[in-house]
């Protein structure tokens, strides 16, 4: 099942966009699905969402795996000692300014967002108009902008909402990482072991792999190997 995030494609743009909300609707639907728990598999934002999934929601975690997204806490922590973390997620920065940021990117067309997925890609040849122009055209619906920057607005507001969370209750689940690391806006260091000890529980060691020939989109320039990473990892 590979469902829109709240607020994406034709999901309701109602909101709001904080992870502890995001963290219910995985619950609603592995419940609406007819589930108990589920793997929950999460990329970019989509693994901000099942980071927090786990912490908040973990009843229905059965196993946890995140491609190319730092634990939220390790993330906020890095950004406070590690300049060029800091410019790479300046865009972050950006994108609380109201209004503007949703015309910057719908702009020509939302071609500013075929742009962002060659430009984080290492593999920019699986980007071909025909494909970034579902993305243009999803982007171009009315306050499908605003939606998306409510992730990063929401984030912002709250900033450790995350870190208390992960406390509260670290990570019991097994989990594996995915790592493109071609990826152009986040460093390795984030998912070192001491940045992601803290946020699991004692004996609960993340499996890493990486995949040194792809980059932030991973998913979409080494399909081949995620899967098969994946698969194994489950033991499908």
């Amino acid at each position: 099942m590979a469902p829109d995030l709240r607020g994406y494609g034709l999901s309701g743009r109602q909101g709001p966009y904080d992870t502890g909300t995001l963290a219910r609707d995985v619950a609603g639907l592995v419940a609406a699905l007819g589930h108990r728990e589920a793997v929950v598999v999460g990329h970019d934002w989509g693994g901000a969402v099942a980071w927090m999934t786990a912490h908040l929601e973990p009843q229905v975690v059965e196993r946890l795996v995140i491609l190319n997204c730092p634990h939220p806490a390790a993330l906020g922590a890095e950004l406070l000692r590690n300049p060029r973390q800091l410019r790479r997620s300046a865009y972050v920065f950006a994108f609380q300014l109201p209004w503007l940021p949703e015309r910057l990117l719908t702009r020509d067309g939302a071609r500013p967002i075929a742009r962002a997925l060659r430009g984080g890609s290492h593999v920019r040849s699986v980007w071909p108009p025909e494909e970034t122009e579902h993305y243009q055209r999803a982007f171009l619906e009315p306050g499908a902008a605003s939606a998306a920057l409510g992730y990063y607005r929401a984030a912002f507001r709250r900033p450790l909402a995350a870190r208390r969370a992960a406390r509260a209750r670290p990570i019991e689940e097994p989990t594996l990482i995915l790592w493109g690391v071609r990826d152009r806006f986040l460093g390795e260091e984030l998912i070192r072991p001491g940045a992601l000890a803290p946020w699991f529980a004692a004996g609960n060691e993340p499996t890493v792999r990486r995949i040194e020939e792809a980059g932030h989109f991973l998913q979409n320039e080494a399909p081949k190997r995620v899967n098969e990473e994946l698969l194994r990892w489950l033991g499908v």
